[in-house]
């Protein structure tokens, strides 16, 4: 199943377009103060690591269990906008993780996220730490 498929991904709005996420401001995602709610922005932030994770290694997308382990976010600004999801990983990060995949079928990666808002506010930051174990097939 494709992470935007996901049922609680679609129930939140989650909207793919090439390689950005992106979460409509809508009247069913608001808090108290009508600014886009804490979790939804988690949710796209989290579904937006997955996919990145999964596009840095194709060759295992059949092949591996991928785990959110942890996260580490900051809340930077409230919205009102729409926002979207940007991701990277250091490269240190990303051939360790390949160096543990090879060696032990599984390994730990960390994916940053950036959310912005339509004016490219800093929304929301965070670390995704996630586990990945290869199935035996």
């Amino acid at each position: 199943m494709e992470s935007v498929e996901i049922p609680f991904v679609k129930h939140v709005g989650i909207q793919q377009t090439d390689e950005i996420l992106s979460l409509e401001y809508d009247s069913h995602l608001l808090n108290h103060l009508d600014t886009l709610h804490a979790g939804a922005l988690f949710t796209l932030a989290e579904t937006a690591s997955g996919i990145y994770l999964q596009s840095l290694f194709p060759e295992y997308k059949d092949k591996a269990l991928p785990l959110l382990r942890s996260s580490n976010i900051q809340y930077k600004k409230p919205t009102t906008k729409n926002v979207f999801a940007y991701a990277s990983v250091e490269r240190e990060s990303q051939e360790k993780f390949e160096q543990q995949l090879l060696k032990k079928n599984r390994g730990v990666i960390i994916i940053c996220i950036d959310l912005k808002d339509a004016d490219e506010v800093m929304v929301m930051s965070g670390e995704f730490h996630w586990y990945v174990e290869l199935r035996k097939i």
